[in-house]
């Protein structure tokens, strides 16, 4: 047997942690109008805009017209983005699930539409999820409750550090059932409420803000922060439109930012970063480069910090980053599927450069349940090719590569969220 082909059998055996995902609970999913396009939607979307999908064509694709006339609109985009990491995840989902290698015909979409509509029902988390991925807890980043049978919580932080309008303020007013007149009322409010979800079993916070500014998220002052939110009282009523600029609420939004991670510090809960490639056309991508990091992760040595992504495309850059830091770790979630050779190459990175208990090797990231198998596959074939050409070249022992096996798929994300769950023997 081949080395590769070793590995792959040992991480098929292997239950795993999953470190980041979107999924609605299962009422919402078995709620909802699913047809073939399901398979291709989330990320696929992007493939499909690149490949020249149109806005109209957008709304027609995923909204309530015919199967037929989203075929026709779909057969040519499938054709040209077929071998993608996105699109392979989603073939894969749907060969398992539902039967089916390939999509070539009207005919295959009415029937794979058949398929996915009869398996939209309850029990379909617990077959995708725990039958065949062997997935013991999943990392959900939703801003709402989640299902503890499968999902422990995250929460992104950033609905409540980025203020730019009264209506912002307002919002959690109503949420908190507190007036919010002062900076100083709104932060121990919202210190509160985290401590509050913390208690409830919270596992982390997550910041998101690089898809909408860089990660350099300074030192200011509380004074600094105090002037920004009297400017949203005075000038940015409810009966108005003023809204306060990313460059003019900075200040505030760096300092609650930190707070929160001082919090984080606090109740010893774990803060993760989305650092490097960004979903979606508006993307920015140099405001979200690893080294924008350095100071903050420097400045709080006692919160554990994780790099999303492997900060890809500067996987170098992160696993850099993630040698020179303590208190930092790489989540490979997403990665696989941006582009599967790309995470083969960060896997070598981290086998020379990252002590394996601080690499998370697999977060499916994912909207729709069962691309999440697809992805799993992709991640287990990926970390099989890096660790067989590891021991092919006797640079590695089958003993080291089985323990970044367990590390990847397992172990790591255990103790990094401080599930307490058992370790794999």
């Amino acid at each position: 047997m081949s080395s590769y082909q070793s590995i792959l059998d040992e991480l098929a055996e292997l239950p795993v942690l999953d470190t980041h995902e979107h999924l609605p609970n299962e009422e919402e999913r078995v709620a909802q109008e699913v047809d073939f396009t399901t398979l291709f939607s989330h990320y696929c979307r992007d493939d499909l805009i690149a490949a020249g999908m149109s806005e109209q064509h957008q709304d027609i694709i995923y909204g309530s017209a015919s199967v037929a006339e989203k075929w026709q609109l779909m057969e040519p985009l499938l054709l040209a983005t077929g071998t993608s990491g996105y699109m392979r995840a989603a073939y894969l989902a749907m060969d398992r699930f539902y039967g089916m290698k390939s999509l070539r015909s009207l005919q295959d979409a009415e029937l794979l539409t058949e398929r996915v509509k009869a398996a939209n029902k309850p029990g379909l988390y617990n077959r995708v999820l725990r039958d065949v991925c062997h997935i013991r807890r999943s990392m959900n980043y939703v801003g709402g409750p989640v299902d503890r049978e499968f999902f422990e919580h995250v929460l992104n932080i950033g609905a409540y550090t980025t203020i730019g309008h009264m209506q912002d303020i307002i919002a959690c007013e109503k949420a908190w059932d507190r007036s919010l007149p002062t900076l100083q009322s709104y932060e121990q409010a919202l210190l509160d409420h985290l401590q509050t979800l913390a208690e409830g079993g919270l596992k982390g916070f997550k910041i998101g803000q690089a898809y909408m500014r860089p990660l350099d998220f300074t030192a200011t002052t509380q004074h600094e922060a105090e002037q920004v939110f009297n400017r949203i009282f005075n000038e940015s009523k409810p009966s108005n439109n003023r809204s306060l600029g990313y460059q003019e609420s900075k200040p505030l939004e760096d300092y609650l930012t930190r707070r929160v991670i001082e919090l984080a510090g606090d109740l010893q809960l774990p803060v993760v970063i989305h650092v490097g490639f960004q979903t979606f056309r508006n993307m920015k991508l140099d405001d979200a480069r690893p080294h924008r990091l350095w100071d903050l992760i420097r400045r709080y040595r006692s919160v554990r910090f994780s790099m999303l992504h492997g900060g890809l495309p500067w996987v170098e850059e992160g696993a850099v980053m993630a040698r020179q830091l303590p208190n930092l770790s790489i989540d490979m979630g997403w990665m696989h599927i941006m582009c599967p050779e790309m995470a083969i190459n960060a896997l070598k990175y981290y086998f020379d450069m990252v002590p394996m208990h601080k690499v998370m090797g697999f977060g499916g990231d994912y909207q729709v349940v069962e691309k999440v198998y697809g992805h799993l596959q992709i991640a287990r074939q990926n970390i099989a090719i890096a660790l067989a050409e590891r021991m092919d070249r006797q640079q590695m022992s089958l003993e080291q590569a089985r323990r970044w096996c367990r590390a990847l798929m397992h172990d790591s994300a255990n103790s990094f969220f401080q599930l307490q769950l058992s370790p794999i023997e």
